[in-house]
């Protein structure tokens, strides 16, 4: 799956002000590119909502005119609410998404508040919920009740991403 980024002329003064069009629904906008409050270039479509990772490097320059830019397959979803836990023993994602659906509560985790993440480096992607898509918001399988994918102000929001050679990464973004 590819969105279009047009680059305008005198990119250079421009920067910023890259087109980005969505795939999921062909709405383009300047507001689509993100890589100000992300880890990674991403695409936050205003009309649709859908939330993906772009296959671009951070600051990377393009030259103007049009530019098919893959996106990057979500594997895991981790929020702010739940990169606090820790597992106990080996855990499903059957065992995951009924802690999540009980209010973040249950047997086999543990609080670990003792410091603030804000890097996906420091996340346990192990309880992790799956994605399997290109869109944080339309996961394969849908997210158990109480899991935001909100990402206002200091929420934080952490994936686990494959790009096209197979590589796997981690994305760290936020609100603004």
């Amino acid at each position: 799956m590819k969105a279009i980024l047009t680059v305008p002329e005198n990119s250079e003064e421009n920067y910023g002000e890259y087109l980005l069009k969505c795939p999921f629904c062909n709405y383009e906008s300047e507001e689509n590119f993100q890589q100000e409050e992300c880890s990674h270039p991403m695409l936050w479509c205003e009309e649709c909502a859908a939330c993906s990772v772009l296959e671009l490097k951070k600051d990377e320059k393009l030259s103007e005119g049009e530019h098919k830019i893959s996106l990057c397959k979500i594997l895991k979803v981790v929020n702010h609410e739940l990169c606090y836990f820790v597992p106990t023993q080996d855990v499903s994602q059957t065992d995951i998404r009924i802690f999540i659906e009980n209010g973040y509560d249950g047997l086999g985790f543990k609080d670990s508040t003792k410091t603030y993440i804000n890097n996906a480096e420091d996340v346990n992607f192990n309880i992790g919920l799956e994605c399997g898509t290109y869109n944080v918001e339309e996961p394969k399988i849908p997210y158990p009740k109480f899991f935001s994918t909100d990402h206002d102000e200091d929420s934080f929001m952490f994936l686990e991403c494959q790009n096209s050679k197979g590589e796997t990464f981690k994305v760290t973004y936020w609100g603004y």
